[in-house]
């Protein structure tokens, strides 16, 4: 027996379905119009010192938009798609941002001010102060430690939007100096809200990540090609680098990276400002590690690249 339906009742059907592609149309143009989140930043590379304290200003980066930008799947919906691949997790999580009401804040854009402070570690660590003319709610943020250099975000607050111009002062307060730098850039590079991503646009870091050279280093070291490992070089050196001298051989290793992550090392042929880190090789419950090795990086346009690595240093028993 054929089963058919009332006119009037697929009408209605019919009807029903037009309506929810409007009002998904609607809501997906209204979604749309309102993504209008936005990050710029600039590279600016200017000096101040203080005695043998060297601060370098090295980005102001600028969001429209405020801290918590990204939607995650809250319980208990998030146990529904627990079980489904990272990939579908993603893509529903990016879909619910798309259609969450997240309105930008032009008046209360928010501002960072990245440095790096480099100092001789006999004299102490610096003790310095920041302030930007005109920034609302001003704090340090994020701030990583090496043996003579620190990588902080110095200030971060709000300003306008349409800000161009940036005063920063900087005072000692172990000698109560100040100096000002006028922060002026002649460039700034944006980045702009795509559907489908997981949260706004950011601007790049502007301090290293260990885990950006560290876990494919250790792929490499544990798993033997390095064809991932490579994208962490600078172009120069892709075909040069000394790639024997990461292939430790020793049973039971464990790769750590050192106590203070960073060093500022100064200038190597070819480039000014070179940085590394020590990597440390241990046996398993043992009281020191057998090994030590520097692995040597430069800033590259907005990222960070490997430069060189040394050769194994293997300690005395």
């Amino acid at each position: 027996m054929k089963l058919t339906i009332p006119f009037k009742r697929r009408t209605a059907i019919w009807g029903l379905g037009v309506a929810l592609l409007v009002v998904l149309t609607l809501w997906t143009r209204q979604a749309a119009r309102s993504h209008e989140e936005t990050a710029r930043w600039a590279v600016m590379n200017q000096t101040l010192r203080f005695g043998t304290t060297t601060v370098v200003v090295h980005q102001v980066s600028v969001v429209n938009y405020g801290p918590f930008r990204r939607f995650y799947v809250r319980y208990p919906f998030s146990h529904l798609i627990w079980a489904l691949s990272d990939r579908i997790q993603n893509s529903v999580e990016g879909l619910l941002y798309f259609y969450g009401p997240f309105p930008v804040t032009p008046s209360q854009s928010r501002v960072t001010i990245s440095a790096e402070i480099r100092y001789v570690p006999e004299a102490g660590t610096p003790d310095l102060a920041f302030s930007l003319e005109g920034c609302q709610d001003a704090s340090p943020d994020v701030s990583v430690e090496g043996t003579n250099v620190i990588f902080q975000d110095v200030l971060t607050g709000h300003i306008p939007w349409t800000q161009e111009r940036f005063v920063l002062t900087i005072t000692d307060r172990k000698t109560g100096i100040s100096q000002t730098a006028i922060l002026r850039p002649a460039k700034w590079k944006t980045a702009r809200y795509k559907f489908g991503d997981l949260g706004a646009p950011k601007p790049p870091e502007a301090y290293p990540v260990l885990s950006d050279f560290f876990n494919p280093f250790s792929k490499f070291l544990y798993e033997g090609g390095h064809m991932e490992w490579k994208n962490c070089l600078i172009p120069d050196v892709k075909d040069t680098f000394p790639w024997r001298r990461m292939e430790v051989k020793h049973k039971g290793k464990v790769i750590v990276p050192g106590r203070k992550l960073y060093t500022w090392e100064g200038s190597r042929p070819g480039f000014e400002n070179v940085y590394y880190y020590e990597l440390q090789y241990w046996e398993e419950l043992a009281m020191r590690p057998f090994a030590r090795q520097k692995l040597y990086f430069v800033r590259w346009d907005d990222t960070w690249k490997v430069l060189d690595v040394d050769p194994l240093q293997r300690e005395t028993p």
